[in-house]
């Protein structure tokens, strides 16, 4: 796909608030965007898998037995992952409010309502959230208080989550657009447009960004100017993220179909350099979640064919081979959360699990409702959740 340099008037209903249509790079110095790599400071969860690399690892989590701290009653169903810097939690609802809440208390501190379903997860950098909304555009609030600072609007949904970099923000969307926002202005640096819908959060490092699509093709571009350096094409659809881990991307992939499942390559791990093939996971197995990485570990939750048999598993970065599994209440679409010795997922029938990292043993078991589609976001010794019941939950040690 060829880089967008013209400018042009919009097309589609494509706008912004800004009067710019140029899809020309700005904030260039000699060629080369300058940003910094955006990292959780101290407890923070500032993003969908805490940074940019989407390793979901935090410094500390609840330690088993754990409880109910408190939970907030937001209205429908919240499957957007929160979000959490300083006192305040971020999350989005399927009736599509974006929602700010104390993390302390589960105060809500402020609404803002869109026109549709949020369950894209926020990000959050320099006093400011910024998300998706199915209503097709893309959304820049004042963390304090909720005002809105910005907005664009996109061709088809946005359930995609942001990713910022420095003082960028790059967000994918279903009409296949990879777009790169400055961050204060909302203003396009860059876009470029897929063959297929995008859902997946992309990783951004200083020099590139890496992202699929749901037709199956995984892309790396350089972060500066959206510039195509490989892809690497697959049969399945990307829905989930991937992670980035040294010079390894993990690729997760869902089955085509349902119905007759074939087998097919649900987890890959791609050369972050030059797109080759290192190993694969072969299976009649989708993989819906991101997987989390550390020390040489990858942990992630796979579904099996048309009965729907769910597994935690962690394998050897190194070559995929299985360490340990263990069978949980189909389907997981919850991604995993590290955090010393454990790790932490939401399952089908509504649970919260938290596993040894060591041996896949279940430590602890807490029902919230009666599904969760989101992942869990860990701050400061505490474990936040939402669920299907219209809920956000704080767990902690009891």
């Amino acid at each position: 796909m060829k880089v967008r340099w013209e400018c042009r008037p919009a097309a589609r209903g494509r706008h912004s608030l800004s009067s710019t249509r140029c899809r020309f790079p700005t904030g260039l110095v000699a060629g080369v965007l300058v940003f910094a790599l955006v990292l959780p400071a101290g407890a923070d969860w500032p993003m969908f898998g805490a940074g940019p690399l989407h390793l979901g690892v935090a410094e500390a989590g609840p330690l088993p037995p754990l409880a109910v701290r408190w939970s907030a009653a937001l209205g429908s169903s919240v499957d957007s992952s929160a979000a959490i810097v300083g006192n305040q939690v971020f999350v989005g609802t399927a009736d599509g409010e974006l929602c700010a809440l104390s993390a302390e208390q589960g105060t809500v501190l402020w609404r803002f309502r869109t026109e549709g379903a949020v369950v894209s997860s926020p990000a959050v950098a320099s006093g400011r959230v910024v998300f998706g909304s199915v209503d097709c555009f893309v959304y820049c609030l004042a963390a304090a208080d909720g005002r809105l600072l910005w907005k664009y609007r996109t061709w088809r949904p946005v359930t995609a989550s942001p990713t910022v970099a420095g003082e960028v923000v790059f967000l994918g969307s279903m009409d296949g657009t990879m777009t790169a926002f400055d961050l204060a202005s909302g203003q396009v640096r860059w876009q470029v447009e897929e063959a297929a819908g995008i859902s997946s959060a992309p990783v951004v490092t200083p020099d590139l960004l890496y992202y699929g699509d749901r037709g199956g093709t995984v892309h790396a571009r350089r972060a500066a100017n959206g510039e195509q350096i490989w892809s690497a094409a697959a049969k399945s659809p990307v829905m989930a993220s991937p992670t980035l881990t040294g010079d390894t991307l993990l690729v997760p992939y869902v089955s085509p179909t349902a119905l007759v499942p074939p087998k097919v390559d649900y987890l890959i791990a791609l050369d972050a350099t030059t797109g080759a093939r290192r190993w694969a996971l072969n299976g009649a197995v989708s993989v819906f979640t991101t997987p989390a990485v550390a020390d040489g570990l990858v942990y992630f939750a796979q579904v099996e064919g048309c009965l729907s048999a769910t597994e935690a598993r962690a394998i050897s970065l190194a070559d995929g081979t299985l360490i340990w599994k263990r069978a949980l209440p189909p389907i997981v679409t919850s991604s995993p959360a590290l955090a010393g010795d454990y790790l932490y997922l939401g399952a089908g029938d509504g649970a919260l699990y938290c596993l040894a990292r060591a041996t896949g043993e279940i430590k602890a078991r807490v029902a919230l409702a009666k599904k969760i589609y989101a992942s869990p976001a860990l701050s400061d010794g505490r474990l936040y959740l939402g669920a299907n019941d219209g809920r956000l939950y704080c767990l902690a040690t009891e």
